[in-house]
């Protein structure tokens, strides 16, 4: 399968999901998962030609960097800047393209922020395969409330980094 029909496939699930909600019909849980899981799986690989696995990915900004939080902040900096561009070129096309042009951009914007964030939980030392970082991806992704959470997993990855508490500075 080449890499533009992997993204084809992603644009296609999103637009099915959206076309079910114009049709009054809801998308189920099942569904939902099936498409998160698919996302999930071609962020950890990547998508031949088009983006590299998490785990290159990460390596890369870690060769350039001298800490893992510089070159964390430097990924999330330019994968907010990629997310930010899909959103401006979706809206060049108007009301027209828009039944194109808005599941192509949710597709796009799923896939980036899955991997921003899959990316720093890689960068953290998480086993990506394990299905509690899986299960933290997709709550990332939703939107969910786990600000406590995040704030105890940071304060323990900046402890075992530097040995020492966020406050002991």
């Amino acid at each position: 399968m080449s890499a533009l029909d992997m993204i084809l496939e992603l644009i296609k699930n999103v637009k099915i999901g959206i076309m079910r909600k114009m049709e009054k019909k809801k998308m189920t849980q099942e569904d939902i998962m099936k498409l998160l899981d698919s996302c999930y799986e071609k962020c950890l690989n990547g998508i031949p030609m088009v983006s590299p696995g998490i785990e290159d990915m990460a390596n890369d900004y870690l060769s350039k960097h001298e800490t893992k939080e510089k070159a964390c902040r430097d990924m999330l900096k330019n994968q907010i800047a990629k997310c930010t561009t899909s959103g401006v070129v979706t809206g060049l096309g108007g009301f027209i393209t828009m039944p194109v042009a808005i599941p192509a951009n949710i597709g796009s914007v799923i896939y980036v922020q899955m991997r921003m964030i899959a990316c720093t939980a890689y960068m953290a030392d998480y086993d990506l395969n394990s299905d509690q970082t899986q299960t933290f991806v997709y709550a990332c992704l939703a939107g969910v409330a786990v600000n406590q959470i995040w704030r105890k997993i940071c304060k323990w990855c900046y402890k075992k980094d530097t040995g020492k508490g966020l406050d002991e500075d």
